[in-house]
């Protein structure tokens, strides 16, 4: 019978028809899984086509290796892990150097973190010019921290990630998220902070 709404299949069902060959099945994984994929392959690759790239390596990989998935881990953390991984090995093969895109979330009805950070636009004109010039204070400050502090602080404050998956994404400890972002702000605060008095 089938299914006509994605979400009514459930990981372990999924799973086990992409592993017996159901197109349709590995169909319903990318539906789900591209978006969050193709933004996450953005966030580090700092660039949309080389993401869209990457974002289809990595369904590739998937499909090879669904079999190897063990539900040790959620499913999109299982995804998100390649997305990562399949991201870093494009920036060390293209020799890129590797970058977070700062560019606002696809989801309209989200807030970029500019806007959270630095104030939404308004109707007046003086006042987006300010707000315009806090955001690419901000958005240069955060360009410039050390890789392993910006990534984990851009997977949360921009993907909206929560720390757990950050965590099995980036195969480090929940301790280490939450100190790498910890840090991040207080290195965010400090730069923004001199800027301004400068």
């Amino acid at each position: 019978m089938a299914v006509s709404v994605k979400e009514e299949i459930d990981e372990q069902e999924l799973v086990e028809r992409i592993t017996s060959g159901d197109r349709a099945a590995f169909k319903i994984l990318v539906d789900r899984f591209s978006a969050g994929v193709i933004n996450l392959c953005h966030r580090i690759t700092g660039n949309r086509m080389d993401a869209e790239d990457v974002a289809q390596d990595v369904f590739v990989e998937i499909y090879k290796n669904i079999g190897r998935f063990r539900g040790e881990s959620s499913l999109a953390t299982w995804v998100n892990r390649i997305a990562y991984n399949r991201s870093l090995n494009f920036l060390r093969d293209s020799r890129h150097r590797a970058g977070i895109s700062l560019d606002s979330r696809d989801d309209s009805t989200d807030m970029s973190l500019g806007e959270t950070l630095a104030g939404k636009l308004s109707d007046q004109p003086d006042k987006n010019l300010e707000i315009r010039h806090n955001r690419s204070m901000l958005y240069k400050a955060i360009a410039e921290l050390p890789e392993k502090y910006r990534r984990p602080f851009a997977l949360h404050k921009l993907d909206g990630m929560p720390y757990a998956q950050i965590a099995e994404t980036l195969n480090i400890s929940l301790s280490a998220v939450e100190s790498r972002i910890h840090r991040a702000k207080l290195k965010l605060q400090k730069e923004l902070t001199k800027t301004l008095k400068g």
